[in-house]
């Protein structure tokens, strides 16, 4: 958040360490009400399924339209989280899915409704990172002509972590110089700091947790 707001847009943390925990909810709908937003958008279907039911709840007159994103097949979520996800979908003013393979995943009428977007990458701008290459290795504790495995995702069941760990440590039994870095956020940390250590794997792989954990 500081760099939007160096950039001039002002940002609100909800400040509550689970998505379920519904006293976000209660500041969002502080928030909202003494504020002037013409759009709620939300990224994630726990929360979208709660905070769709709040907009919508508000006067028409004074009430925000309420856009999602979604990021990910359905099937992918829990029961649970498909169900409250569906239930509350159609509370939605757009949606938008981040590839074809998501927008087909969901049920026909939703997936009807929404307009794939897929964000570009800055080709040029990626490129220049390629001058901090040494020294972020370095960093890591990787040589520049060291073998390194890079994997950015949350650490949520469906990204299949526990079979990393095991590649990494079949990986290590033939090359011992070959490094991971695991980077994300999400529930199952705990769970993959605890199987990390199981498998003394050491500085084979490093874990870099990049905020506080959420449910799943």
């Amino acid at each position: 958040m500081p760099e939007l707001e160096a950039l001039g847009v002002a940002t609100h943390d909800l400040a509550s360490p689970r998505e379920v925990d519904p006293r976000w909810l209660r500041r969002l709908g502080r928030l909202i009400d003494e504020g002037s937003f013409d759009v709620v958008h939300a990224h994630s279907p726990v929360p979208a399924a709660q905070a769709r039911v709040l907009v919508r709840s508000i006067p028409r007159s004074r009430r925000p339209a309420f856009v999602y994103t979604e990021h990910n097949r359905w099937p992918s979520h829990s029961r649970a989280t498909r169900t409250a996800n569906a239930a509350t979908f159609g509370l939605n003013d757009a949606v938008i899915t981040v590839s074809d393979e998501v927008r087909t995943s969901m049920a026909g009428r939703h997936a009807d409704a929404a307009v794939t977007i897929v964000h570009g990458i800055d080709v040029d701008a990626v490129a220049a990172l390629g001058q901090d290459r040494d020294a972020t290795r370095a960093e890591l504790g990787v040589a520049p002509d060291q073998v390194l495995v890079v994997t950015v995702a949350n650490f949520r069941a469906p990204k299949g972590y526990p079979d990393l760990l095991e590649a990494a440590s079949r990986v290590a039994a033939l090359r011992p110089d070959v490094r991971f870095v695991i980077v994300g956020q999400g529930p199952l940390e705990d769970e993959l700091r605890t199987e990390h250590a199981r498998r003394d794997l050491g500085e084979t792989v490093r874990i870099l947790a990049t905020g506080p954990t959420r449910p799943g």
